[in-house]
């Protein structure tokens, strides 16, 4: 999905070839973590849980896999025109790259002569979008994370401060590491 962002050329590339390499850095790096952190906290967090030893799964869960199950069966079974839909829209997604311009981002013509300050700029005007939406998530968090010793909260109340940490990490990275890319 990320490949054509590392055959740019110009404008275009210098600004998005880091980018495309830092998110598949970060998928990859998730990927480990769902692999190994994630069961390790769960074992430690979770060994006690109701929910867990009751083996039952919440209502929620099973209206979801009854409602699934049903659309499963039938792409299993009819897996010849699926894989024909999807063979017809990257074959249109081809033909549309190909009728695409050239130009892939408009000039830029910040008033600036030095990329230094054009980052700048912009990253103080990221800086209210990006704050308000992490603080607008975090603070719809914040009941999960502090109704710990309620019942029915064994799992909610890791999983909200796990979401919170991830927030602000992510915020702080999204301010500072980003613009230095």
């Amino acid at each position: 999905m990320f490949l054509p962002l590392f055959f740019l050329s110009g404008v275009e590339g210098r600004l998005l070839r880091p980018r495309g390499f830092a998110y598949v850095v970060s998928l990859f790096a998730s990927l480990i973590v769902a692999l190994t952190v994630t069961p390790a906290l769960c074992s430690f967090l979770l060994p006690r849980s109701r929910t867990v030893r009751r083996g039952v799964e919440p209502i929620v869960v099973r209206g979801l896999k009854a409602g699934y199950e049903p659309i499963l069966s039938a792409t299993m079974t009819r897996w010849r025109p699926v894989a024909l839909l999807c063979i017809a829209g990257l074959v249109l997604a081809g033909l549309a790259l190909g009728r695409a311009g050239r130009a892939f981002l408009p000039d830029f013509n910040e008033g600036v002569s030095d990329l230094a300050t054009a980052v700048r700029r912009g990253a103080m005007e990221r800086l209210a979008p990006i704050v308000m939406t992490a603080l607008a998530a975090g603070l719809a968090l914040v009941p999960l994370a502090l109704s710990g010793g309620e019942p029915g909260s064994e799992i909610q109340t890791p999983m909200a401060i796990v979401i919170l940490f991830g927030l602000l990490s992510s915020t702080v990275l999204n301010m500072i590491v980003v613009p230095a890319l």
